[in-house]
């Protein structure tokens, strides 16, 4: 392939440079479902920088947690059995968790999220009111071009409500690192009736990128694995 020359025309090298950070998201998500970079990385690095008021793949202003993968020291669910991540999480929703629930031995152990990825939040009253029924988002992410019409049901409403007190209608989110569009820029006909989430792929993330980022990728430079990525782009744009 051979590669344009981006001097010439600044906007092109704009939509260039998303389109091939976009291209090493999909190949590594895809080939590499268990490598150093996921969706859930990818969600969470913008997550990070909303707290700058700068992007989010979710929405503007809410907070945004790992859940199921928060795997690291100071992450907000790190550690402990799914049942104490549950009761954290019931916290943050200002609600508390239903009897079956706390009762269900699958929760009380280390392994599994309960079928969670992200959730995001924002809190709408003050510290002294603070009280239940929050705009909440539930996300997945799917890195498997099969697997992620499956994930969506882990997210679904009739499934979460039960788990806790009280819990309003929230937004499900299923992130995905390849498109899901026709050449016509619609859903695919295979994958239309199949989506019944609000399904975020290659094409909404690039647009994010570009409304937050403007004609700045200047913020792809964060990324811990910053050199080598541009090693890995520049062999597949060689």
């Amino acid at each position: 392939m051979m590669k344009p020359n981006l001097s010439k025309d600044p906007e092109f090298a704009v939509k260039y440079e998303f389109n091939r950070w976009a291209d090493y998201i999909e190949l590594n998500c895809l080939l590499n479902p268990d490598g150093e970079l996921s969706m859930s990385d990818v969600v969470r690095f913008f997550s990070e920088r909303d707290d700058d008021g700068d992007m989010s793949l979710m929405y503007p202003n809410f907070q945004t947690e790992l859940f199921g993968t928060a795997n690291s020291p100071g992450d907000t669910f790190y550690g402990g059995n799914v049942i104490d991540k549950l009761e954290i999480l019931s916290n943050y929703l200002r609600t508390g968790l239903s009897q079956k629930c706390k009762n269900n031995p699958k929760y009380k152990q280390p392994a599994g999220d309960a079928g969670l990825d992200l959730v995001s939040f924002i809190m709408l009253d003050t510290d002294d009111s603070s009280t239940s029924r929050i705009p909440v988002c539930f996300g997945q992410c799917a890195c498997s071009p099969s697997r992620w019409r499956e994930k969506q049901s882990e997210i679904l409403f009739g499934r979460w409500h039960e788990r806790f007190t009280t819990l309003p209608a929230y937004h499900e989110l299923i992130f995905v690192p390849f498109s899901l569009r026709s050449i016509s820029g619609q859903w695919d006909s295979e994958y239309d009736d199949q989506i019944y989430t609000i399904a975020v792929d290659r094409f909404r993330i690039i647009h994010i990128l570009q409304m937050y980022g403007g004609n700045d990728t200047s913020f792809f430079s964060q990324l811990s694995i910053y050199n080598d990525l541009c090693n890995s782009i520049a062999q597949l744009y060689a």
